[in-house]
């Protein structure tokens, strides 16, 4: 063995024990192995992570909590009272953490048109209680008025939102993030190409970068014959317009998990970017959409590097931050 060699060999041993010491999180997808659709997370004042999913079964908004966005537990729902105006009919979540509050965006159907739209509810901890507006966030009733997701820039709030073969839209929201502001443009539309899976675009969520925004949406089909992943876009501005990645989509799916998408974002310590989103397991499809967790890998172009849900053991997040 060359001296050369022998270093290397040395070096990795070394930085094989200081992780080791240093207790490396390291885990293998799911992450929460159980129905959960849809989630969204945060880090909350104390310290932990809250993520807020669909449950298919019921319709309702549970609470998940975890340390390290890998180990799981669920703590309870968003709703102690249900909100009157609706049908109690609840999927696809936003959770937004400002000025000591908890602010929860959903989709809903309105109980007495039973169309689609966008309510919110507040609460003062991530565990609730949540109070609802009690009455539609959003006025705009169309089967396109769900997937909520509101990007703080600034002193301004953003609210996009979109699915059924029409626009993304993105609309201002007043400064208590209670009601919306001006009228709705679209940021994002549906295309052909990119393997089919933007037909329909939704489930929006914005991320600045480096001087962009960058929008990951998903398409096309998330459940009844699951032809679905994470396509992404990029914009100078919020309010677009957004370029499309060329090699769209970011996230697809792989031998053991099938229609991944409907994703969060969170960055950790060391600078790194994460998706957590739900996937099909092709070996267990019975469980419903599992919450699976992948890092984000960045090209030199600026662009995500195009991936597959991780199947084997893989490093973990390092301590987060929002």
């Amino acid at each position: 063995m060359t001296l050369r060699k022998l270093l290397l060999l040395t070096l990795s041993l070394m930085l094989l024990v200081t992780a080791c010491s240093q207790g490396e999180l390291r885990y293998t997808n799911p992450v929460y192995d159980h129905d959960a659709p849809d989630p969204t997370v945060v880090r909350a004042a104390d310290g932990l992570y809250y993520a807020y999913t669909t449950q298919a079964a019921d319709k309702r908004i549970p609470i998940l909590k975890s340390k390290d966005l890998v180990h799981w537990q669920l703590v309870g729902d968003v709703f102690a009272e249900l909100p009157t105006w609706a049908t109690h009919d609840f999927w696809a979540p936003h959770i937004l953490m400002r000025g000591g509050k908890y602010y929860l965006y959903y989709a809903a159907r309105h109980k007495d048109t039973g169309a689609h739209t966008i309510g919110v509810a507040v609460a003062d901890k991530p565990e609730g209680p949540f109070k609802d507006k009690g009455s539609p966030l959003v006025p705009y009733n169309n089967p396109a008025t769900i997937d909520p997701f509101v990007l703080e820039d600034g002193d301004k709030l953003y609210l996009y939102w979109g699915s059924d073969r029409v626009p993304l839209l993105i609309q201002e929201l007043s400064a208590d993030g209670m009601s919306v502001v001006g009228d709705p443009a679209p940021v994002l539309s549906p295309s052909t190409g990119f393997e089919g899976y933007e037909d329909l675009v939704e489930g929006p969520w914005v991320i600045k970068r480096e001087g962009y925004y960058y929008l990951f949406y998903s398409g096309d089909d998330c459940c009844d014959e699951p032809h679905y992943a994470v396509p992404g876009a990029r914009s100078t501005s919020p309010e677009g317009p957004f370029e499309k990645y060329p090699g769209n989509p970011v996230l697809v799916a792989g031998e053991r998990w099938n229609g991944p998408g409907h994703n969060a974002v969170i960055q950790d310590e060391a600078g790194d970017w994460w998706l957590l989103y739900h996937a099909f397991d092709r070996q267990k499809p019975e469980k419903g959409r599992v919450m699976l967790l992948d890092r984000i890998t960045w090209g030199q172009d600026g662009w995500p590097v195009r991936m597959t849900p991780s199947q084997t053991e893989v490093p973990g997040p390092q301590a987060m931050r929002k």
